[in-house]
């Protein structure tokens, strides 16, 4: 069936956060975990640059850089950017940089870290180039060791290490799973085993023309597919990284897993095998390459008949949910991944009763799918759950449904989903619920884009960053697939419906009847009341109220050319020129090339 299957993406998805620790207790680590012998008696000639962006990391910035002054190769300059941070990030940085005349420090707005990596090489004069993130450690030959290979081997482009895994308190936890990946260029479109550390010739970087930094959050697993396909890699199998991992996980890793789906997607163009393959991704970040005309879609049969809402990210997604779930009827969660996300685990289990266990702990204790804000009662769950002589996985998922309904809207008789992200697991809800009603509701790009700007713009007055993609090419991508979807389904599956949002809040009433006609359930006005139920229902969940703040104001037109005055002219432009055909096919007409 596939060609390839990833198996560590989960920890290449992890993001980190944690506690300050003391120099002290570095060096006893390294003693401990670090003895090989080997390399120390190369010369050291070529100057290497390492560089380290950092953004709101005080807890760990210090030992990371004393990690890398604490290298036995010495002749190496530091650059520092820091990326914005509102924390001592910047304070700390400065104040080795006094220290140690080989460290540079940049101060700079946030921007991210692709843009801030790719600004970095801009300073860099060495001959190699190696990258540690601000929160990890780098063993003390790790650039020793690695120098020595391309010093000796002019045909080796990259040589990467193997990496320990490390927790919060600096206790190692293994050799990381990416480490145990057999390297080859093919694999590496699935397996980002080239993770850590690398070092590689900076003659390469600029001959591939550098970071893309249009990936943002998957700029290093872009960087070396491209370097993939120009110079050899060599795997240096010893562990001179330690890579930290954080217990909390957060919706800023849909965004690694779609910036790295269309990472592979353009490898596949460059390598001429997109008519050959095609990319399928769960959220787990498991990549399948199917041979096109092999590719079959198995049924799995459920009596369910759920109302999943999708579209791109600031289309009205949230607005609609509300709206639906206000009605008696209607019962649609606050939005949560976990039906995708423990599929790969469980989807292929005909009954994993004697796992239900196992099952509700996934469900509990992963912040990650944000299932918790649901705040069901785990053990109605469990009884509910167990009330069944066997348990499919598609049972499982409607029985979580059902008991938040249960709990929380008992008289409604219909559940409902709503995730932007499913607008790539449309095949994969088909399956598990063949009588699915799935409602799609698009808005002008132009007008997303916007949405997504205005939040941005006010991370540092909101003290929160939002936690999407921010870049007009990751969210063309998220755009042109439902522009996919609906040339897909539009007018082809009786149980599909589109709704556009500047319909939808021009004549809410009208529209809504439509929906309600197509659902089987009759509109009531009471529905455009979502707005006063809100904050006494907390429908949405307060840690995400911050990013809906309309959701307490009726519907009203204010947001449907908003983005005239909130895009600039060569903002517009771009837009425009990347999408003008699907937004003339949809009724968007452009502005700034005609």
């Amino acid at each position: 069936m596939c060609q390839f299957i990833s198996t560590s993406a989960n920890i290449y998805l992890t993001r980190k956060s944690g506690f300050k620790l003391q120099y002290k207790n570095i060096k006893t680590f390294y003693r401990k975990f670090d003895r090989s012998p080997t390399a120390r008696y190369f010369p050291m000639t070529s100057l290497i640059s390492i560089i380290t962006t950092t953004y709101n990391r005080e807890q760990y910035l210090g030992t990371a850089i004393e990690s890398i002054l604490a290298q036995t190769y010495h002749n190496f300059e530091l650059i520092i950017w820091d990326d914005g941070s509102t924390d001592s990030s910047l304070a700390i940085a400065r104040k080795y940089a006094q220290q140690d005349t080989r460290i540079q420090v940049i101060a700079a707005p946030h921007q991210g870290r692709g843009i801030a990596l790719k600004a970095a090489h801009t300073m860099c004069k060495g001959t190699y180039t190696g990258w540690v993130d601000s929160d990890d450690l780098l063993a003390p030959r790790a650039i020793e060791e690695t120098a020595a290979i391309l010093d000796a081997q002019p045909e080796i482009g990259v040589v990467y290490t193997d990496c320990l895994t490390i927790n919060e308190k600096t206790q190692v936890k293994g050799l990381g799973h990416r480490s145990q990946i057999p390297y080859s260029p093919d694999r590496l479109l699935v397996d980002f085993m080239t993770f850590h550390f690398r070092l590689f010739r900076h003659q390469l970087y600029n001959q591939i023309g550098g970071i893309n930094s249009e990936f943002n959050r998957a700029e290093d697993y872009d960087f070396c597919l491209r370097l993939s396909e120009i110079t050899q890699f060599y795997h240096l199998k010893k562990p001179l990284y330690y890579y930290r991992q954080h217990s909390q996980h957060t919706v800023q890793q849909l965004d690694q897993i779609l910036a790295s789906k269309s990472a592979i997607s353009q490898a596949l163009h460059r390598r001429g095998l997109s008519e050959r393959f095609e990319l399928e991704v769960d959220i787990v970040s498991r990549f399948f390459l199917y041979k096109r005309k092999h590719k079959e879609i198995c049924s799995k049969s459920t009596a369910s008949s759920p109302i999943f809402v999708i579209g791109s990210p600031r289309s009205g997604t949230t607005l609609l949910r509300l709206i639906l779930t206000t009605h008696p009827d209607i019962c649609i969660p606050p939005e949560s991944l976990f039906f995708v996300a423990l599929e790969s685990k469980y989807g292929a289990v005909n009954d994993f009763l004697p796992q239900i266990e196992d099952f509700l702990n996934d469900l509990y204790n992963n912040n990650f799918h944000r299932f918790g804000e649901w705040n069901v009662d785990r053990q109605l769950l469990l009884d509910n759950l167990t009330n069944n002589q066997q348990l499919s996985y598609a049972q499982a998922v409607s029985t979580v449904y059902q008991t938040y309904r249960q709990q929380f809207d008992p008289t409604a008789s219909i559940w409902g989903d709503k995730n932007p992200f499913h607008i790539y697991q449309l095949g994969k809800i088909r399956r598990y619920f063949p009588g699915v009603k799935v409602i799609l509701i698009v808005r002008d790009f132009r007008a997303c884009y916007g949405s997504v700007k205005k939040l941005v713009a006010k991370e540092q007055e909101r003290g929160e960053v939002w936690p999407g993609i921010k870049t007009i090419a990751g969210l063309t991508h998220q755009w042109n697939q439902v522009v996919k979807i609906i040339e897909k389904y539009h007018q082809k599956w009786e149980q599909f419906y589109l709704v556009s949002y500047e319909d939808l809040v021009r004549e809410p009433s009208a529209q809504l009847a439509k929906i309600c006609k197509w659902i089987g359930v009759d509109f009531q006005e009471s529905m455009l009341e979502f707005y006063q139920r809100n904050p006494d229902s907390g429908l949405v969940p307060p840690s995400q109220m911050v990013w809906h703040p309309n959701t307490l104001e009726p519907v009203g037109v204010k947001g449907i050319n908003a983005w005239q005055d909130e895009l600039s002219f060569s903002e517009l432009e771009t837009i425009e020129l990347m999408n003008w055909k699907n937004l003339e096919k949809l009724g968007y007409k452009c502005t700034s090339l005609f």
